[in-house]
């Protein structure tokens, strides 16, 4: 009988079974995050030891029984397989949606690093517990430490990448803007223009083979030779015909001039010439 008793942490003299005590076994991680069948095999062995040892209810039990119940309650006690789940168990680290440019994806500059590190902070704003710290490897590899201490890796190829000449050149806008006649529709000339003043203004900017072309609405695209590309917007490198009135210009000249000549219907010209 003293066998069984100590299976549940009861006639332990020597203290050899303290675990063993149901309450000290339902409080802890190895009973809580048991899965249920393992739970539900110790609980049922339980009660039977219980009901046996139970000097005001116990029933009665042959030896043979006693050696058997003593056996499967131990074992059920060594079966419980419950284990914490630790930070790392809950979270999944979001991946930033851009990589970081950098010189060298061996050995990242302090800067590169800071980019990364904000990078994977910023991506997982409300996802990582507060005193969660991310800190980045001279490959760019992330690593991710929890409060509880356990910790998640982000791999250097989900957040650098090697640097292509777009990232090492910003393109120079030119200084004059080319007079076009329509905005949205450049003739081939005011392309040309446009071409012209982006290519003197990025004059040992540009890496050689640099490609320039121009778009109908005056967008200038760069493409380097790796394949990479800059733009520069159309309202950067065109304007409007200086000589040409716009719609709303040529409508308020034309209700300023009625006003003051009223009962005549006055046109106004491109160019500003009234007809009444």
């Amino acid at each position: 009988m003293k066998n069984l008793g100590n299976s549940i942490g009861q006639y332990d003299s020597d203290g050899k079974f303290t675990d063993h005590k149901v309450d000290t076994t339902k409080t802890s991680d190895r009973y809580q995050y048991a899965d249920s069948d393992t739970k539900s095999t110790y609980d049922n062995t339980t009660n039977a030891v219980s009901n046996i040892i139970d000097k005001s209810n116990g029933t009665y039990a042959d030896q043979a029984t006693v050696e058997k119940l003593t056996d499967d309650k131990n074992k059920a006690w060594s079966a419980l397989n419950g284990v914490k789940p630790t930070d790392t168990d809950k979270i999944t680290p979001n991946v930033p949606e851009k990589k970081v440019p950098v010189a060298n994806t061996s050995n990242l500059t302090e800067t590169e690093k800071d980019q990364v590190k904000k990078n994977v902070e910023d991506a997982n704003k409300g996802n990582f517990p507060d005193g969660t710290v991310v800190t980045v490897g001279a490959d760019g590899t992330a690593t991710v430490t929890y409060p509880d201490k356990s910790t998640d890796t982000i791999k250097d190829s989900d957040l650098v990448r090697p640097e292509n000449d777009a990232d090492k050149t910003t393109p120079s806008v030119p200084d004059k803007k080319v007079p076009v006649a329509d905005p949205s529709h450049l003739t081939d000339s005011e392309k040309d223009q446009v071409k012209t003043n982006v290519t003197d203004a990025n004059k040992d900017n540009l890496p050689s083979g640099s490609q320039i072309t121009v778009g109908n609405d005056g967008t200038t695209t760069v493409t380097y030779l790796d394949g990479s590309k800059d733009t520069i917007p159309g309202d950067k490198v065109k304007v409007d015909d200086p000589n040409k009135l716009t719609d709303s210009e040529k409508e308020e000249l034309s209700n300023n001039l009625e006003k003051l000549n009223p009962g005549t219907v006055v046109t106004i010209a491109d160019d500003g010439t009234a007809t009444v």
